[in-house]
């Protein structure tokens, strides 16, 4: 079996156009169209098609039925979320999810750093027709929100922003 017949099926099962995965995957349709065709679709291009039709592709140990991770990225909890800002691309995909809110008014934040080391918060609104958005921030604001929404097994913030700055938070 080939890319292009699991993604083919899971576009009908979703009623979603080719073209709008490959907009969503940030590719041009044609350029989508032709990785499919000519079975050249990597990994990593085809777990973020899944995870955009809002599937799930599961790789496992034979012998103990545990999941093995396929990203090098923290998941986070919220659906992924792929958007450019200001001419700057953020994926939820690419990046580290360092903590998220519970929901509150039908809104939940979770906070993650990118391979660049920037950091955005993608805002769900969790009601029907409510759109994630993703809003860029500083160092400063990731760290009061880490620090306000981290749970005891996540790694302690001097791991993961600068330490003067979270000696003046803390």
């Amino acid at each position: 079996m080939k890319a292009i017949e699991v993604i083919q099926a899971a576009l009908k099962t979703r009623s979603m156009l080719q073209k709008d995965l490959a907009e969503a995957m940030g590719l041009t349709p044609q350029g989508l169209s032709k990785k499919l065709v000519n079975n050249t679709l990597s990994a990593q291009e085809f777990f973020d098609a899944v995870d955009l039709l809002d599937m799930t592709v599961r790789i496992s140990d034979k012998d103990t039925g545990e999941a093995v991770r396929t990203s090098p990225f923290r998941p986070g909890v919220l659906p992924r979320v792929s958007m450019v800002v200001e001419g700057t691309r953020y994926d939820t995909a690419n990046a580290d999810a360092l903590c998220h809110t519970d929901e509150r008014d039908g809104l939940t934040m979770e906070l993650y750093r990118d391979h660049r080391g920037g950091y955005f918060v993608v805002i769900c609104a969790n009601w029907e027709g409510g759109k994630p958005y993703i809003s860029p921030c500083g160092e400063a604001f990731s760290s009061r929100l880490y620090e306000a929404y981290r749970d005891a097994s996540d790694p302690p913030p001097e791991d993961l922003f600068d330490k003067a700055l979270c000696a003046s938070i803390l």
